[in-house]
């Protein structure tokens, strides 16, 4: 069994004071520094100390408690040892893939989550012959709590990340019955960008006598500069301000599904590549929307605030809301999207109708103002697509395989290939469009590892 070597750690963690394989996955993440909500819960927690730790959007909350539990962790592949409870399934999925790199060098850690979108029977299978970490939405972890196909009785730490979203969605009767199914003595560690009365009951219930840790907890506003654009036509203004700024990603949140479908036909017609991200989407729609705007595949992501906490995408140019949000909360954690880690700047813009002036002042204070001047109608397209392969980490596929499918059996150029994705059950890799179709065709009538996959163009 692989084993960490233990260290005594000082409160506040440095980097070079982690295990070497955790800095050799923190590395290829291109992540040289800690951040100070990871430098100052690593060591509490490592020493099984319950936490209620907040820190902005953007700080590095996952890796803060993914590092010490990946450290912690003994696999025995028996009833699940860590529980972490998430607000969505992106999210779940992420922290998923965050525990995968950096536990790559521990044999037989098995990972399991539990999310909606997904059958309960195919996730009882996933479980019936062990499982050390479960990542869970509360919904779904009560339906099998309820059916009684999951036990809780051997679980030593319980993580609620992004606390106060689970509580805005209406969680906390089903986080507070999830919590009596753990035993009492478990470490529970709370993270939060905000604290609402509702979470703070549930401290006092469940997390009294926990260290408190806080970090910066705002956007500091020489970061993120808010440009206000107030507009009659505020469709019109936002393909202005697309065609102006020329993002290469993009998100724009929308108050309804319906306004960011609407609003994607609106870019569509244009000729501006754009996916939608909403709860009115089946799960693998809603991982594929978010992918290709990592990947490159496409430049403009049209959300719900269903995105808007935790999900991790790197370098995107600015962040769009389209209308008031409902809340100064809800802009807070928009805008968190614009400026990820402490060493970016962010651009947002708020765009709105003429009467709301006093209201879109009220969340952004220091909104300063901006004149669109944009007037080609210039197409903004990508130059990647996406292939899909229904095969992934359950087949044992690695990158590497399907690099090697790519460039050696159907003779892609490397510097065609993009970003590759593997998955519990599918993969993903972008492509040069010119390049597409005939990669397409290759693996479709060729092999990854010795075996025959479906692939679709998505």
């Amino acid at each position: 069994m692989f084993l960490f070597p233990q260290k005594t750690f000082m409160q506040s963690t440095t980097l070079s004071s982690l295990p070497q394989s955790i800095q050799h996955s923190l590395f290829t993440k291109k992540i040289t520094k800690l951040t100070p909500i990871q430098s100052q819960t690593i060591s509490p927690i490592l020493e099984g100390k319950s936490l209620i730790a907040q820190a902005k959007t953007g700080s590095g909350k996952t890796l803060a408690f993914a590092i010490p539990l990946v450290m912690k962790i003994k696999p025995n592949n028996t009833n699940p040892k860590i529980l972490i409870l998430t607000p969505t399934r992106e999210l779940a999925l992420q922290i998923v893939q965050v525990f995968r790199y950096l536990s790559k060098d521990i044999p037989n850690l098995k990972i399991v989550s539990i999310i909606g979108g997904k059958p309960l029977r195919t996730q009882v299978t996933s479980m019936c012959h062990g499982v050390d970490i479960i990542v869970a939405t509360p919904g779904r972890l009560m339906d099998h709590l309820f059916r009684e196909t999951l036990s809780l009785k051997e679980i030593t730490t319980v993580v609620l990340d992004e606390g106060d979203k689970m509580i805005d969605m209406g969680f906390y009767d089903d986080i507070d019955s999830i919590l009596k199914h753990t035993p009492k003595q478990a470490q529970v560690l709370l993270f939060s960008a905000t604290f609402s009365q509702k979470l703070e009951n549930l401290t006092k219930t469940f997390l009294k006598g926990a260290q408190s840790i806080k970090t910066d907890t705002v956007h500091h506003e020489d970061k993120i500069t808010i440009y206000g654009i107030t507009s009659n036509n505020t469709s019109e203004s936002l393909l202005q301000a697309l065609w102006q700024y020329k993002p290469n990603k993009a998100i724009v949140f929308c108050n309804t599904k319906d306004e960011c479908n609407l609003l994607q036909e609106t870019l569509k017609n244009n000729k501006i590549s754009s996916g939608v991200l909403h709860g009115g989407l089946l799960q693998h729609e809603r991982q594929e929307a978010l992918l290709k705007l990592a990947n490159g595949s496409t430049r403009i992501l049209i959300a719900t605030d269903l995105a808007a906490r935790g999900l991790d995408v790197d370098n995107i140019d600015i962040i769009i809301s389209f209308g008031l949000p409902p809340n100064k909360e809800t802009f807070t954690h928009r805008i968190g999207r614009a400026a990820r880690g402490d060493n970016k700047d962010g651009i947002a813009l708020l765009i709105y109708p003429p009467h709301k002036v006093s209201q879109a002042l009220e969340l952004a204070p220091k909104l300063k103002s901006i004149n669109l001047h944009a007037s080609a109608q210039t197409p903004l397209l990508t130059k990647l697509q996406t292939l899909a392969i229904n095969g992934g980490r359950k087949e044992k596929i690695s990158a590497k395989d399907i690099l090697g499918a790519l460039t050696k059996d159907v003779n892609i150029p490397f510097g065609a290939i993009g970003k590759i994705d593997i998955f519990q059950d599918y993969s993903y890799v972008a492509i040069n469009k010119e390049m597409i179709k005939k990669a397409h065709l290759g693996l479709s009538n060729g092999k990854i590892k010795g075996r025959k996959f479906k692939v679709s163009i998505i």
